[in-house]
């Protein structure tokens, strides 16, 4: 049985190294020694250390995990600041059949069995329904890290399908795009889809707001954002894991700070639904925002928490 799954384990390995192929090589660096810490950091007798305070900042409180978003409460706040909350209910054989379509690589977020591997191709076909890819469009995974959903998405929908995330090497370099969201090297009005899978919320300081005004300048009137799943609080909280920082975090001044050892983040901000309204209407200009409520996740697979998304449209030329 072992060695059975010897060559397949050899091909999914190959498959993982393969799909970092566009990393600079200081990123590829830096991810494997933060892998392999956390792995330390759990072996039998190894330890975790409890923050009280750590690199200048202070946590408020440890967690286990970070929560899944209760969308009752969060719809509320929404509606309550202005925001218009919809509802997309999930149609399991419809996931099923794109599952089966897609066919994601065993590498991917720890093969099919794993269900991180159900939320983040829940994710996908969410993000892809609430933008309503179409073919000729041209599509653009931002933060894709290794995802290899942009490729998927050209076979699926005959899109022309871009990653972008800030650890490629700098530039265009086919379908790859290496670059910080803040400036993001395409022309005005190049874009007509772009989704951001977990993504969003590991935007430090202000470059969340500078993604939306990115966002704004490269999508073509009609063109769409998604972002997802969209993570909300009651209030504004940073979650962290300081023992994977390169550099510290850049923390929001007024947020509350949960440190969660061995999570394996830098960081994740979590809105308070009001502080999210408030960023999008600073964008009102050129693009306007729709909420949604996700139901029937819990049937994608155990551990599935996506619960809300965001979708940004970009207003007709005026």
């Amino acid at each position: 049985m072992a060695s059975a799954r010897f060559p397949a384990r050899v091909r999914t390995t190959a498959g993982y190294v393969w799909s970092l192929r566009p990393y600079r090589w200081s990123a590829v660096t830096q991810r494997t020694l933060r892998q392999g810490m956390r792995r330390i950091r759990h072996l039998p007798g190894g330890r975790l250390i409890t923050p009280e305070r750590r690199n200048g900042h202070a946590a408020a409180m440890v967690a286990s995990e970070c929560p899944i978003v209760d969308a009752t409460w969060a719809r509320s706040r929404l509606e309550a600041a202005g925001a218009r909350v919809e509802h997309f209910t999930l149609d399991p054989a419809a996931f099923q059949t794109f599952l089966q379509q897609a066919d994601f690589p065993d590498w991917y977020s720890g093969g099919p069995s794993s269900p991180a591997f159900r939320e983040k191709t829940l994710e996908h076909y969410v993000g892809a329904q609430l933008l309503e890819i179409a073919s000729g469009d041209v599509y653009m995974d931002v933060g894709a890290d290794n995802s290899p959903f942009a490729p998927i998405a050209e076979q699926l929908y005959g899109c022309a399908g871009y990653r972008l995330d800030a650890a490629y090497r700098r530039g265009v370099h086919g379908r790859y795009i290496g670059s910080d969201v803040r400036s993001i090297p395409l022309p005005d009005r190049s874009v007509d889809k772009m989704a951001a899978h977990c993504a969003f919320d590991h935007f430090q300081g202000d470059a969340d707001e500078a993604f939306l005004r990115e966002a704004g300048r490269l999508l073509r009137p009609g063109g769409r954002l998604c972002i997802l799943p969209l993570y909300l609080d009651v209030v504004t909280t940073n979650y962290i894991d300081s023992s994977t920082w390169a550099r510290p975090a850049v923390l929001d001044p007024d947020a509350r700070v949960i440190e969660v050892p061995g999570w394996g983040y830098e960081f994740s901000r979590f809105y308070a639904p009001e502080r999210l309204v408030e960023l999008a209407a600073k964008q009102s200009d050129c693009l306007s925002l729709r909420v949604f409520e996700i139901h029937g996740t819990e049937e994608a697979g155990p551990g599935c928490y996506l619960r809300m998304a965001a979708l940004f449209e970009r207003k007709q030329a005026a």
